[in-house]
């Protein structure tokens, strides 16, 4: 019985702070999903400034003859890889996160 009230005092003195398997999955899924929303957001202001930089240079490739659909989409696969250059921390600190 003592064990009963020691272990409901503990557990009322403890309530806040202790964290549950559930509590941790949720704070987990909105961690990632809230990373993910920084990686999508960065790369978008990464492809708005490489294609405005690049613009013309693009342009002019992508009018080529020698360049087809799949060459297109290897380019921008490797126009979107510089954004792996850049750590989550700066991505984060770009996007204002």
């Amino acid at each position: 019985r003592e064990a009963l009230k020691s272990l409901k005092r503990l557990e009322i003195g403890l309530e806040g702070y202790v964290a549950t398997n559930l509590n941790m999955v949720q704070l987990q899924k909105q961690s990632q999903s809230a990373d993910q929303n920084v990686k999508a957001r960065f790369k978008e202001l990464y492809m708005d400034y490489v294609t405005s930089a690049f613009g013309g240079d693009l342009d002019a490739l992508r009018k080529e003859e020698t360049i087809d659909d799949e060459g297109l989409e290897m380019l921008v696969y490797a126009l979107e890889t510089g954004t792996q250059s850049f750590t989550e921390a700066d991505q984060k600190m770009i996007v204002g996160d």
